[in-house]
Formats: C-alpha cells, sequence, structure tokens
C-alpha cells in the first residue's frame, strides 16, 4: 500500500495534507521529535477577509512543527468565524473517527476569532489544552448582545452547536487566557469563562494587540512552550507579563492609554522607566507628545510637531495625530486641510482618506 502524497510543502520545508472544505482549508503535518502533541490552530479575524490562498502557512506553523509537534491548522477561506456547517461537522467527523485519540495531548491555540474557535471547539476533546489569546468566548447577540464590534461576525449562524466557548471550555484539563484587563469587552468576554477555570496571563494596556504585544516582547514562544509543557503556573505568568511590557509598542500603547485617561502619576512611572528613545520611533514618539502635551507651553508644542512632521514627513498615523491636535486645538479647518493635503505625500493615502471620511473630521464637511 503506497503512503499519500503530500498536498504541498510549507516554505520552510515540511511537507503537509490539505483538506478542503467549502469554507475553510485545514492542514494537517505530523510532528518529529513530540508527534504524540497536537496543536490545532485558527487563524484570526484581521486582514483580509477573503482568504483564497489555500498554500498560506497556518496560524503558528512555522514554531509548533519547529518544536517537534504535530499540526493541524485551519484556514479559513472567508472570515465566518468558523460557524459554517461543514467547519462543525468536520470536527463531529474527527471525533467519530478517532483522530484525537492518536495523541496524548491535544493543545487548542489562536487569537481573537481563533480564541473562540479554540474555546469553543476544544470540547470534541475533554482534557484538552486551550490556548487564547484575546478570545471573544461567543459572539452570538442573544449571548453577548453588548458586543458589537465585529458585526461580520456577530451576523454569523448562532444557532447551531458550539456556540459558547464559555461553556465548551469547561471540559478543557486547563483554560490560559491572555488578554488586556483593561479593555473592558474583552475582559468581560473572558469573565464569562469563570474565572476559576482560567489560568490568566495579563497584558495590561495594549488593547487587542496581545499577539504584537507577545512577539515584540519576545514571550510569545516562551509562553506557548510553557503551555504547552504544563508549565505555566502563577510565577511564570507573572514574568512574561513583566517581560512583554518592554517593547516599543507597550510603552507607545501605555502612553496612550494613561495619556487618554489623565493619569499623571502614572504616565511619569512609564515615562522614568521607558528604554527608548521617543525620537528614534515615530508611533512612540506620537504617543509620547500626546500624553504630555499638557506640560508645556502652546508654541514649544507647536515646534514639537513641526519636528515630527519634518523627520517623518511620510507617515500617514503621524499626519493623522497633528489633525487630531490641531482638531483639539479648536483649529478644526486647518485640520481638515492638512490631512487632505496629507493624502498627496504619505506612504498609505488610503489611511488618511479613511481618516477623513471618520469622526471628527468628517463631522466638518457634514456640517458645510
Amino acid at each position: 500500500m503506497t503512503e499519500p502524497r503530500p498536498s504541498g510543502t510549507y516554505s520552510f520545508g515540511r511537507d503537509y495534507f490539505q483538506t478542503r472544505l467549502e469554507n475553510c482549508f485545514v492542514d494537517f503535518a505530523p510532528g518529529t521529535t513530540s508527534p504524540d502533541i497536537l496543536v490545532v490552530t485558527f487563524e484570526g479575524a484581521g486582514e483580509p477577509p477573503h482568504r483564497p490562498d489555500a498554500a498560506r502557512e497556518p496560524f503558528g506553523a512555522k514554531f509548533y512543527l519547529g518544536e517537534g509537534y504535530s499540526l493541524l491548522g485551519f484556514k479559513p477561506i472567508n472570515v465566518t468565524w468558523y460557524r459554517t456547517r461543514d467547519v462543525i461537522d468536520y470536527f463531529y467527523f474527527l471525533k467519530a473517527t478517532g483522530f484525537f485519540d492518536r495523541f496524548s495531548k491535544v493543545v487548542f491555540t489562536g487569537g481573537s476569532m481563533g480564541g473562540y474557535a479554540s474555546l469553543a471547539f476544544s470540547t470534541v476533546v475533554p482534557g484538552a489544552v486551550v490556548i487564547a489569546l484575546q478570545p471573544q468566548s461567543t459572539l452570538s447577540p442573544a449571548l453577548v448582545p453588548w458586543d458589537h464590534r465585529w458585526p461580520v461576525g456577530s451576523a454569523q449562524d448562532w444557532s447551531a452547536d458550539f456556540i459558547d466557548g464559555a461553556d465548551c471550555a469547561q471540559t478543557a484539563h486547563e483554560v490560559i487566557v491572555v488578554y488586556d484587563p483593561f479593555l473592558p469587552k474583552d475582559a468581560r468576554q473572558v469573565t464569562r469563562i469563570g474565572m476559576e477555570h482560567v489560568n490568566p496571563v495579563r497584558i495590561p494596556f495594549v488593547g487587542h494587540k496581545i499577539g504584537a504585544a507577545l512577539l515584540l516582547g519576545k514571550t510569545l514562544k516562551r509562553l506557548m512552550r510553557a503551555g504547552i509543557d504544563g508549565r505555566l503556573d502563577a510565577a511564570e505568568a507573572r514574568a512574561i507579563t513583566r517581560d512583554s511590557r518592554q517593547s516599543v509598542l507597550w510603552f507607545q500603547s501605555a502612553l496612550t492609554y494613561l495619556g487618554n485617561r489623565k493619569k499623571r502619576w502614572l504616565l511619569e512611572i512609564v515615562r522614568r522607566n521607558m528604554p527608548y528613545d521617543p525620537d528614534e520611533h515615530p508611533g512612540l514618539w506620537m504617543a509620547y507628545q500626546v500624553a504630555f502635551e499638557g506640560d508645556f507651553p502652546p508654541e514649544e508644542v507647536e515646534r514639537q510637531w513641526a519636528h515630527g512632521l519634518a523627520k517623518w514627513p511620510t507617515n500617514p498615523r503621524l499626519a493623522i495625530g497633528h489633525a487630531h491636535y490641531l482638531w483639539r486645538s479648536d483649529r478644526k479647518e486647518e485640520a481638515v486641510a492638512f490631512l487632505t493635503e496629507a493624502q498627496t505625500r504619505v506612504g498609505n493615502a488610503r489611511l488618511v482618506a479613511h481618516a477623513l471620511r471618520s469622526r471628527p473630521f468628517n463631522t466638518l464637511s457634514a456640517a458645510a
């Protein structure tokens, strides 16, 4: 009997076998040094919404296969939050055929939309481990009428099975959830699971950018290894939180969050402990500028903005930030004119055009 031929080979040289469902590609790649550990991964809901590339690598494939684990990767063709009948039936098929019984440990993981899926579908393998990054427990309007951040997700069919990840995850051996406790709706989604059943890793101030914060803080691989190996105790979770607060992204996010809420004493702590020169990072520079804007006379603020715009003239986010500064200074017409002109010179004119069509800038054109 001949061995089945692989469907393809990833860019890093590993073969995989693919099943194509109506709404999802599903890749399986056997492990090497730890083939009895299966990691089931799910992509998140970011761009693009339509993903027809069947040959793309699943979420985390290079890392998990490099660690020697087996991989089952779900790659949606469209962002349907894994709520289509074909995906649901495929999990029942895998369970009925004993696929998961081949493995001594099964780990479900993903972020946001993928975090929902990792919680929900873990119930087909009682005793599984879940590692969910900023997950939504569900987007069923009947269960979370207060969370309408993803209208495409809320519009899916939430009448079939696996509708509530909070309920489904109760059969898991361990549920590790990484989230920002200061992002109210994310925190509320996590609380639905039942905190007595959650091993939490809290990364404050980064919002829905948990994956990027872990990656840039050089803690993502450490988190995954500890979670899969069963070593993520409270001390290690605190250490991951601490070490994740060393990236430019974290300091930028902290300055923005605390500045918006006028938390002066916390801003001073962040400023004193920041190991980066804002003048070397445009996003950090802008967050710093806005957070401490009130500490300087208007002419110094103007001078600083002129410096930033001269240093990074094609940065679209800096242009949008300057327009917000003008708007806050009650120079609304100047803000709109500045953004209109910025479209001709920035690196991403579409981003600036989108800002012009959004609040508060669109209110001026509407009034006109």
